[in-house]
């Protein structure tokens, strides 16, 4: 493998080494076993953005699970789950589309943001709740998929928001 080298000022042979490091991830310190590109000639460490990205996803992942936080795949399973788009999502929470995008792109949710992701994979009551709330900002469709999805899950037999419906 080669790679340009700022110290050997040359395109040079590398190797990937691993190695312990800390990212400070919301401020707390969290090691991981980092992958690290080595310029072969001098030992320098060489900048790789691919192997960047995934010791911070490493080091993101570390912290989720010490804080019992959810990750983009467990957002991205909720949605589907509820057959709901990223907006009707964020609708449903009172969040932003952007927040919903940046949280399944990687960004580590807020315990709050966390908290309320779980509640809503795990309380089809509380997802009914909300629902109702919110029925005049869903749109005709996502209230529709909804409604059909909390039915196929066993919610409850009658129309979730059959007023709003009409």
């Amino acid at each position: 493998m080669r790679a340009y080298c700022h110290a050997c000022e040359a395109d040079t042979e590398c190797r990937v080494e691993r190695r312990d490091e800390v990212y400070p991830v919301k401020g707390e310190p969290i090691a991981v076993s980092a992958e690290v590109m080595v310029c072969d000639t001098c030992g320098t460490d060489l900048f790789n953005a691919e192997l960047d990205n995934r010791n911070l996803e490493l080091a993101f992942r570390e912290y989720r699970q010490r804080k019992g936080l959810l990750g983009a795949e467990d957002i991205i399973r909720i949605r589907g789950k509820y057959d709901l788009s990223q907006r009707s999502l964020a609708t449903l929470l009172g969040w932003s589309p952007a927040t919903v995008a940046r949280y399944e792109m990687g960004a580590i949710p807020s315990v709050p943001h966390s908290e309320q992701l779980s509640r809503l994979d795990e309380d089809m009551a509380y997802v009914r709740g909300l629902a109702e709330a919110k029925a005049n900002q869903l749109g005709q469709l996502a209230k529709r998929k909804l409604e059909a999805r909390l039915g196929q899950l066993g919610d409850r037999p009658e129309r979730l928001l059959e007023a709003y419906l009409i």
